[in-house]
């Protein structure tokens, strides 16, 4: 049996087919890639695009911090006097990797530079090891703020945010702290706490 696409009703039939498989296939990737908050999906925005875009880099960022910083541990566990050209070289290639980056990584990207550059002082032994390990610890702090999961804000929690900013100027005024430190909001919520009674 043959199949003629010479004739237009055949050619309309295939390109009816390629048609509606094209729209299945774009509508399994829509659902794939669509953000969803909550339970409905939200429109993708170029602010929600570069948002997540920065979101992605950062997070890109903080594993490069944290593999780096733990290299540098392995550096400061290594042995009593460490060569201090292996420092120096370590603390080039850190600063040189971590010198650029998103804002959100900057102050662990700045405390691992500081880490790396008082390692290599260490080594040429300017400085105390305990200084050494104190700027390690540092930067391993603001790199763990920054690895540890995002929690999302409770129901009410930008209502809460506001109601303080709106109240701050009248808490510098003086005006009557009794009620804005012991009332409650229209939820039921004390504004100073954020908790119910």
């Amino acid at each position: 049996m043959e199949i003629e696409l010479d004739t237009w009703p055949a050619k309309r039939m295939l390109f009816g087919c390629l048609a509606v498989l094209v729209l299945v296939g774009l509508a399994f990737l829509g659902r794939g890639v669509t953000p969803v908050e909550g339970d409905s999906p939200v429109i993708l925005t170029p602010a929600r695009w570069a948002a997540a875009s920065l979101s992605r880099q950062a997070h890109v960022e903080t594993v490069r911090l944290q593999r780096d910083a733990g290299e540098l541990r392995a550096f400061l566990a290594g042995p009593a006097s460490p060569d201090p050209v292996q420092a120096m070289l370590l603390a080039q290639r850190l600063y040189a990797g971590h010198r650029q980056g998103t804002s959100a990584t900057a102050g662990a990207r700045q405390a691992l530079i500081d880490a790396a550059a008082t390692t290599a002082r260490y080594a040429s032994g300017a400085v105390p090891r305990e200084q050494a390990v104190a700027a390690l610890n540092d930067a391993l702090a603001r790199i763990q703020v920054l690895a540890a999961p995002v929690a999302l804000a409770p129901e009410g929690a930008l209502y809460q945010v506001f109601l303080a900013l709106t109240l701050a100027p009248a808490l510098r005024s003086g005006a009557s702290a009794g009620v804005l430190a012991g009332g409650y909001d229209r939820r039921g919520l004390r504004p100073d706490l954020g908790t119910a009674p």
